[in-house]
């Protein structure tokens, strides 16, 4: 099958099985309400996990199986915090960040803005002793890096300026209170100091007491534990019949938070690689090269699996043309490459479906899976995504990610072009190759400031 109307063909079928036989509302029925919370270490995750293997054998997937591997496991315990002045005390309702430590903290509050280095570095003297506490403002960038300061970066900037505990404003939703990771299974070293997420209005309120002249005082105890346990990718692939060497790979992550059943975050993008596998497997006597489908855990503690299977595979890496890292919280308005031959090489397929594909603006986030393969210099294809209502940032590690907030007929979409690109990909007679080596990965993540980020997270897998 060497002619483009072939494959174009081909193609064509692919889609069509991708609408009219869709298992997505299935699975995400049996991800979301059967199962459930699928929070790493939990009984929820191990119900997932088996789905997962049941369903892509089922679907008739090569070499169905799981890799062990070990990491840090957490688990949330109670959290209270209790806010008072000479003339009033409050309990504050709050979550605890992943991966934090159980400690008991008093001193006094300290508003460092959004979070950013500068605002840290300006307060350096009232935070030492002090409980700091921000807003995450993903629209407030920092002049010293040039991107805004997440949630996981100031709590680390808290610690190293020698605050007793932080706590994080939500950009949730009115009345919710999110979570996240403190640290990643990148980082060289723990954090030692409490964190906790409060909800949007409870955090103005403490602004609030600030900005009337009190020095509020607070007092924060977390409960929570940690210990070394054992985890699993799932794993599945389907061979080329003529390039087998030759590897893409795509992925989600198929664990959630402990405090809701991830939809958008990550169920969306579970579903959607298991459909895209499944119509795959129709046509597998046609795919010159080999394709892994790889269902990661412990994504949300610190990108743990995807840590795991680089380190596991490394003598592969170099044989990955790129790779495919699927959340999906929109429609499809797109493709983006992060390697300029690549890009070209997807352009004629892309359009069939009236799409481009573009050049990726950055070397690659710090919050994903997908970014831990940037990291060792592989390339990267994604889809470009018309944003959600309502948007996904609003409920996101939250109870209220739930399958209510997706498009059905949206995630349908993304299939389709997943699937119809993957094909072509997987067909063309020529694909470019091309990781990059560790000083290229460097000079990228300096020249975007990324790893400047990194660097607060105690996470810059370089040397210095």
């Amino acid at each position: 099958m060497d002619s483009s109307h072939e494959i174009e063909e081909l193609a064509t079928h692919l889609i069509g099985d991708l609408y009219a036989r869709s298992t997505v509302p299935k699975n995400l029925t049996i991800l979301c309400d059967e199962i459930g919370a699928r929070f790493s270490g939990s009984e929820g995750e191990i119900k997932a996990r088996d789905f997962l293997i049941e369903t892509l054998e089922n679907y008739g997937l090569d070499n169905v199986g799981l890799e062990e591997f070990d990491y840090l496991s957490w688990k949330r315990g109670p959290a209270k915090l209790l806010v008072e002045t000479p003339s009033l005390k409050r309990s504050v309702a709050c979550l605890a960040a992943g991966l934090t430590p159980s400690a008991q903290v008093e001193g006094n509050l300290v508003y460092v803005g959004y979070g950013r280095p500068e605002e840290f570095e300006e307060l350096k003297e009232r935070i030492g002793g002090g409980i700091a506490f921000a807003h995450c403002d993903l629209s407030k960038v920092s002049s010293r890096t040039g991107f805004p300061s997440n949630y996981p970066e100031q709590m680390n900037l808290a610690a190293q300026y020698g605050a007793l505990g932080f706590i994080s404003i939500a950009r949730r939703a009115p009345g919710l209170i999110g979570t996240g990771p403190a640290m990643f299974s990148g980082a060289k070293e723990k954090l030692e100091i409490p964190a906790v997420f409060v909800s949007r209005e409870d955090g103005e309120w403490m602004l609030r007491l600030l900005r009337k002249g009190y020095q509020p005082r607070a007092s924060l105890e977390v409960e929570n534990s940690l210990e070394r346990k054992k985890s699993w990718n799932v794993v599945a692939e389907l061979e080329g019949r003529e390039r087998p060497e030759e590897q893409l790979i795509v992925s989600s992550h198929y664990d959630s938070w402990d405090l809701g059943p991830g939809a958008f975050d990550d169920a969306s993008g579970t579903v959607v690689l298991l459909d895209v596998a499944r119509a795959l497997a129709r046509h597998r006597n046609c795919l010159k090269r080999t394709v892994k489908f790889v269902a990661f855990s412990v994504e949300e503690i610190g990108c743990g699996g995807s840590y795991a299977y680089v380190r596991l595979h490394e003598e592969e890496l170099n044989k990955i043309a790129f790779m495919m890292d699927l959340e999906l919280p929109g429609s499809p308005s797109g493709y983006w490459a992060s390697d300029e031959a690549l890009a070209r090489a997807l352009q004629e397929p892309a359009s069939r479906l009236g799409y481009s594909i573009s050049l990726a603006g950055r070397p690659g986030g710090i919050y994903s899976d997908s970014s831990v393969f940037a990291l060792k210099g592989i390339q990267r294809v994604g889809l470009t995504l018309k944003p959600q209502e309502p948007p996904a940032s609003l409920f996101g590690h939250t109870q209220a990610d739930t399958p209510d907030k997706l498009s059905i007929e949206a995630l349908k979409d993304c299939a389709a072009a997943i699937g119809h690109l993957l094909f072509h990909a997987l067909s063309l007679p020529e694909l470019p190759v091309r990781r990059l080596c560790e000083p290229d990965v460097c000079r990228l993540y300096e020249a975007s400031g990324l790893a400047s980020l990194l660097r607060i997270l105690r996470a810059w897998p370089f040397q210095p």
